[in-house]
């Protein structure tokens, strides 16, 4: 039986320690890691919705009732709208339905009569002008302000969310190589990319006026319509990407 060689014995064992505690090279060839970007973008989009509504007892009356108010109402926004060229108009609605009320004596709803209804809603890039308009509505018994909206425009959204995606990648390509700079290697070229984004709406800070009727009003009060408050977007993206290594 032959004797072992102690250098070799050694030798092997202290390339087995050296190899442990060295980090070898990545050998795929690729680095994969998931580039983030978080940004909040202000809303740029206001719009209040109008609805006049009208009660009589059949459906022709009510609904030529309300378009004698839609009528007038109508000629106040579109004057507005030729001093502000981006303000913007649409007919939402246009109907007659019964209209019930709760009889506490019978304990049963009654039809009571046919509404009209026609809805407006109006959009701008100033809040402003929808403080004024619902003021200047309140002047009408009826007529009815509601569902403010504040929000990102589309045009607006896909730049910010492009601008995103960009960033998340520097991101990525950051920590690509942070670290194949720590095992001797350098970022190449990306040759994967995919990425997943969500919005998520905050609730917008808005002061807003209460349309009320001219009746309760005290004569000669110095009533200013409310100021309103842009509110922000979140926009988040995740972008999953693959660099060469070199």
């Amino acid at each position: 039986m032959k004797n072992l060689n102690i250098n070799v014995v050694f030798a092997s064992i202290t390339a087995l320690i050296i190899g442990v505690l060295v980090l070898p090279k990545n050998d795929s060839g690729k680095i994969s890691v998931v580039g983030k970007c978080y940004k909040k973008v202000k809303k740029d989009k206001f719009a209040l919705s109008i609805t006049i509504k009208n009660v009589e007892q059949d459906s022709g009356s009510a609904i030529k009732k309300s378009l004698s108010t839609y009528g007038e109402v109508s000629s106040l926004l579109k004057s507005i709208q030729e001093q502000n060229k981006g303000l913007e108009i649409e007919t939402t609605e246009y109907t007659t339905r019964d209209k019930y009320e709760w009889n506490s004596t019978k304990n049963s709803n009654e039809k009571v009569g046919v509404e009209g209804i026609i809805g407006v809603r109006v959009i701008t890039s100033n809040p402003e002008i929808l403080s004024s308009i619902t003021f200047d509505l309140a002047q009408y018994k009826d007529v009815y302000t509601s569902n403010f909206e504040n929000f990102v425009s589309q045009d607006v959204y896909t730049v910010e969310r492009e601008n995103c995606i960009a960033e998340a990648i520097k991101n990525a390509h950051a920590q690509a190589e942070k670290i194949a700079t720590s095992n001797g290697q350098s970022v190449g070229e990306m040759i994967y990319a995919d990425y997943n984004g969500e919005n998520n709406y905050v609730g917008a800070r808005y002061y807003m006026a209460k349309a009320t009727s001219m009746d309760d009003m005290d004569e000669g009060a110095n009533i200013a319509p409310a100021s309103i408050f842009s509110g922000n977007e979140n926009i988040s993206v995740s972008v999953d990407v693959s660099f060469k290594l070199k």
